[in-house]
């Protein structure tokens, strides 16, 4: 009881730290999930602009040259460009963010290594501070029974 109502008290200076690294793990996590969220979007974008180029260029070829007029040609040469930059930007948007992801990938596992240590000297200066509590205990106990006789004690 005694040893219980002590350990309460006292105050590790790892706790803080260990609460502080575990909400910081906790909120980077959250943000590769958004990010992985995000990455995924971009890919389902750049897939459908892909697709769409590739029908569009189908038709085009499917088409013969009397159903298209110059004005034609050219609004379809312009859209063509316009889809090609679109998909471009939408490559290096995904480049973007897959290295963003590497990089809080990579921040989390050092967070986490961090973390794991923290825990480990958490853990050994838990167990020191009960050894210290226990010997404070036998000590005091110790100096109490010197001083009593008892029934097996010689005369």
């Amino acid at each position: 009881m005694l040893n219980m109502a002590a350990e309460m008290a006292f105050r590790f200076s790892l706790e803080a730290l260990l609460k502080l690294t575990k909400a910081k793990l906790d909120a980077l996590r959250e943000e590769i999930s958004l990010v992985e969220e995000r990455l995924k979007g971009q890919r389902l974008e750049l897939e459908g602009l892909e697709a769409q180029r590739q029908e569009r260029l189908c038709g085009f070829s499917q088409a013969t040259s009397s159903e298209w007029d110059p004005r034609d040609m050219s609004r379809f040469s312009q859209y063509l460009e316009a889809l090609a930059d679109r998909i471009e930007r939408g490559k290096l948007r995904l480049r973007e963010l897959e290295a963003e992801l590497t990089s809080k990938r990579a921040k989390a596992f050092a967070l986490l290594q961090r973390l794991r240590l923290l825990e480990k000297l958490y853990e050994k200066q838990h167990s020191e501070f009960l050894r210290c509590l226990k010997r404070k205990e036998l000590g005091k106990l110790d100096l109490h029974n010197l001083g009593t006789e008892t029934p097996f004690s010689k005369e």
